[in-house]
């Protein structure tokens, strides 16, 4: 075996579909976005209601409506800054 055909990179095409994965970088990146565009964002994750947030250990949930958590049907109303805090806490966490 030659150098040249030992240093080669050599790959077979394989495609896997990603599942199940939150992409951390992708998820930070909302930090880059001006004001105006993360609020549209919310906007659209409020309207759509997919999302869920971490109960906490005092059982409540955080929003930014001030009261404090949720029942099961009340819906909680994301702010900026609570996803500015969760998608920091996140960024910290590697």
């Amino acid at each position: 075996l030659g150098h040249s055909e030992f240093r080669a990179f050599v790959a077979e095409k394989r495609h896997h579909p990603s599942r199940g994965f939150v992409d951390g970088d992708f998820i930070e990146s909302f930090l880059d976005l001006d004001r105006t565009t993360m609020e549209r964002v919310i906007a659209e994750m409020n309207e759509d209601g997919r999302w869920e947030t971490e109960v906490l250990d005092s059982g409540s949930i955080p929003s930014g409506d001030g009261g404090g958590g949720r029942s099961k049907d009340q819906k909680t109303i994301l702010m900026v800054e609570d996803v500015i805090g969760m998608v920091e806490e996140i960024s910290m966490s590697h």
